[in-house]
């Protein structure tokens, strides 16, 4: 899920931090000449749907029971599921249903308990950069101007301007905005709109944020939009509401009276990339994508194994299987063949294998053979 709201990113700055570890904490998205974003054209963006997916919902509660007498009585919703988690103390809910999705949603909303979810496909905003338009002009003239090539493939909804920390601590405006598309506007129709208010302009793609952090919990792995729990400061401890911390990020400050809600520490706020738990999080990521990555062949491998018997050679092999493949191949033909070619390459291993064993005993015996004898004759 991708936070709108992030492209304002909040993140605070430790002052007395050493400069090399503000830099590492730098936002995510960088100045106009970042190289990292890409144009847009006919081959970059497309605009794809995906497939449904109803998302979850993690509730901060170990009590199951109460969530599920509400939703199965009190809603008489029958197709849900609820796993706990003891150890973090939340359970989390799951329906294939969207309707069941929202009325599970609103009804924890108005019993105020404190959960996060991830916003549906169908409702996800799309965010683009629109660059070029001089930073004179507000947000309301810009879209107001970009209505009008509102149609039924494409409709802007909202004009915010971008910004960098460094844009923000200089009072720089920058000729950037972030310009918000209904979720089924075709954004490939954008190349088509070259000009805005008499001048040149240029649609790119807004950096992803590696990580999400949400800025009302301040929690990772979510956004502010889908969350209902309580608030917490990102720079201290203390109970107040949103902007009302008393710890002024413009001005220095004892590093020592920061305090991270992730870690529970202080020294540091919890927007912090060094954070021990956001490294955690990170290398967490990191191992479930590269987990992704690698399950395909791993699942290949699973299913050829069933057709290899250890000590069976080559030739046996593939005239036991012919059999096998024949009877595979009424299911799918892809499969099959992708079957017979690991079971092909394992067995060729495997003959290698062998070779190279008895090469390395025929090179001994050929070696001990030219070793002078030691049996006393002269």
């Amino acid at each position: 899920d991708k936070e709108t709201t992030s492209l304002e990113d909040q993140e605070q700055t430790a002052p007395d931090l050493p400069q090399s570890q503000q830099r590492e904490r730098q936002n995510s998205y960088t100045s106009e000449e970042d190289s990292t974003y890409s144009q847009v054209n006919n081959t970059e963006i497309i605009n794809k749907k995906k497939k449904d997916k109803i998302p979850p919902i993690e509730v901060a509660s170990t009590n199951t029971k109460q969530t599920i007498t509400m939703i199965s009585q009190h809603l008489n919703i029958k197709d849900f599921t609820v796993s706990t988690n003891h150890n973090t103390g939340k359970h989390i809910i799951r329906t294939n249903n969207i309707e069941n999705f929202k009325s599970i949603k609103n009804s924890l909303k108005e019993k105020n308990m404190q959960f996060h979810t991830y916003t549906l496909n169908e409702e996800k905003m799309h965010t683009i950069l629109l660059k070029g338009i001089d930073a004179s002009y507000d947000p309301e003239e810009i879209l107001e101007e970009l209505k009008k090539h509102n149609s039924t493939e494409m409709e802007f909804k909202k004009v915010t301007r971008f910004s960098t920390p460094q844009s923000r601590a200089q009072n720089k405006i920058l000729p950037i905005h972030v310009i918000q598309i209904t979720p089924n506007s075709k954004i490939s129709e954008l190349k088509n709109i070259k000009h805005i208010l008499h001048q040149k302009i240029k649609w790119e793609r807004i950096k992803k944020k590696e990580i999400i952090q949400c800025k009302n919990c301040q929690e990772l792995g979510h956004a502010a939009t889908n969350c209902n729990k309580n608030y917490k400061c990102v720079k201290c401890n203390e109970p107040h509401k949103p902007g009302e911390c008393q710890i002024n990020s413009t001005n220095k400050v004892d590093q020592q009276t920061l305090y991270c809600t992730l870690c529970k520490s202080h020294g540091h706020p919890a927007s912090y990339k060094g954070c021990p738990k956001q490294k955690e999080f990170r290398n967490r990521i990191k191992l479930q994508r590269e987990s992704r990555q690698n399950q395909g062949p791993q699942t290949n491998l699973r299913n050829a194994s069933r057709y290899i018997i250890p000590g069976q050679t080559f030739a046996e092999a593939t005239r036991r299987n012919m059999t096998n493949f024949n009877q595979i191949s009424e299911t799918t033909t892809h499969n099959t063949i992708q079957q017979r070619l690991i079971i092909m390459e394992t067995q060729i291993k495997k003959t290698q294998e062998i070779i190279s064993t008895m090469m390395i005993k025929i090179d001994f015996l050929m070696e001990a053979a030219t070793l002078p004898r030691n049996d006393g004759a002269k």
